[in-house]
């Protein structure tokens, strides 16, 4: 808490007004803020109204994202990416350089004029559509994207519940100790491969393709 109030005392009026542009969340979010908040006052100075550092809490529990390969490293709010849309199809995939010390976003396939710019908030490759919508609950909304409810979903759900299912047998496989592996190395060459095809048909082009 005290991170994050040094954090927004620093920011410009401009900067700060922005802040609370960005999505709150849902009610759970801001239960969730107001128990943190709680938890945690003593660690405030009280420079802030206590209205606003709720809010600040909320926002920052929806829109932050890792500034690194994993959670637990730094994890900031970003002007232009967070608004970006979520798509479970996304366009573009984003990466923090550390050197730039940047949000940086990259097209994973082709954008057409007039296309909107499109990321996806969870891992999803692998996930059914009832999965997705449970993850992304967190966000507030259900996801409307073509793969969703549009007229690809059907065949769409139909190769993520297969991939589901290779990802979940390959990941029991990775897991297993040398005295109880379940399947031979190459059943489980034959899963990637299948898996890879299948990401293939999905028309999936970002990083997940490379912890394959």
């Amino acid at each position: 808490m005290s991170d994050l109030e040094t954090a927004l005392r620093a920011l410009s009026h401009e900067q700060y007004s922005k802040i609370f542009e960005f999505h709150h969340g849902n009610e759970d979010t801001i239960a969730m803020a107001r128990k943190i908040l709680s938890q945690q006052s003593q660690a405030l100075s009280g420079a802030l109204p206590h209205e606003e550092i709720l809010d600040a809490v909320a926002i920052f529990t929806v829109n932050s994202v890792s500034m690194g390969r994993f959670r637990h490293e730094r994890i900031g709010i970003f002007e232009n990416y967070n608004r970006i849309n979520h798509a479970c199809n996304p366009n573009v995939q984003n990466t923090y350089n550390k050197l730039l010390e940047k949000m940086t976003i990259h097209a994973s396939r082709q954008i057409n004029k007039g296309e909107e710019i499109l990321t996806s908030y969870i891992d999803g490759a692998c996930l059914t559509r009832e999965e997705r919508q449970k993850s992304l609950g967190h966000w507030g909304f259900e996801c409307g994207c073509e793969i969703c409810i549009g007229p690809k979903a059907a065949a769409s759900e139909r190769r993520r519940s297969r991939m589901s299912a290779l990802n979940q047998r390959l990941s029991g496989y990775a897991r297993a100790a040398e005295s109880s592996v379940p399947d031979s190395p190459q059943t489980n060459l034959k899963r990637c491969e299948d898996l890879l095809e299948l990401y293939r048909f999905e028309d999936i082009t970002n990083f997940s393709l490379a912890i394959l």
